[in-house]
């Protein structure tokens, strides 16, 4: 009987202690899909956080953009009314200067007209040579930068302006007529001579100008496309 009731009691303890192994997997198993679920949220929160930083970060990146682009603009028209503005007071300046220039001209044209040919021939000529050159190394620039897939429309355009400007104070240049003697040279010279000079160095100023614009959207652009690959990474 003994013999019986040991082996009952064996039986007994050993269901429960499957029955506590069987609990103790179950509670196991519970534990290790509850940290499996946290897991995957956590990295469903890290894609949703990531992705939303990187929409963020373009918006910003269009945003600087069209920022750039609108204060360049500005830029360029204020540039542009100042040099106007100035340009109406030289006039002014200029009709004043002819009336001396007239009272003293056989003093003065002979200078007049030295310095006047040394601007045209020599200054202007230098003033161009210097221009072509970067045009000629940010149109290659630009062309590089295109290829590669960055923005480069804005840069482009300056450029083009650049390019515009140049060839308008070519013309300009070649409208200033200098009197090839001292004694030929009138009053009324002196006064075309000296606007048509500012006129063309203001045409100059612009294209250098615009070219300055377009470095400066060369550099947002490639600011951009690099804070953009940065983004998709």
């Amino acid at each position: 009987m003994k013999k019986y009731l040991g082996l009952f009691i064996v039986l007994i303890m050993t269901f429960s202690l499957a029955n506590i192994a069987k609990a103790e997997d179950g509670a196991s198993e519970n534990s290790d899909d509850s940290l499996k679920t946290g897991l995957q949220q956590e990295r469903q929160d890290m894609r949703e956080g990531i992705k939303e930083n990187r929409l963020k970060m373009r918006a910003q990146i269009l945003g600087d953009k069209q920022g750039l682009k609108e204060d360049l603009k500005n830029e360029r028209d204020t540039f542009h009314d100042d040099l106007k503005s100035k340009m109406d007071a030289f006039k002014i300046e200029v009709e004043k200067q002819k009336s001396d220039f007239k009272t003293n001209i056989k003093t003065k044209r002979s200078e007049f007209r030295k310095n006047a040919e040394e601007v045209k021939t020599t200054k202007f000529t230098g003033a161009i040579t210097s221009i072509e050159a970067i045009q000629t190394k940010l149109s290659e620039r630009i062309a590089k930068m295109t290829t590669d897939g960055k923005d480069t429309k804005t840069a482009k355009e300056y450029l083009d302006a650049s390019v515009k400007d140049l060839a308008d104070a070519k013309i300009k240049i070649a409208e200033i007529k200098i009197p090839t003697t001292d004694t030929a040279l009138t009053a009324d010279d002196f006064a075309q001579i000296k606007i048509t000079v500012r006129d063309a160095r203001n045409l100059l100023e612009k294209a250098k100008n615009d070219l300055q614009n377009a470095i400066k959207s060369l550099k947002t652009a490639n600011t951009a496309k690099t804070s953009a690959e940065n983004t998709n990474q």
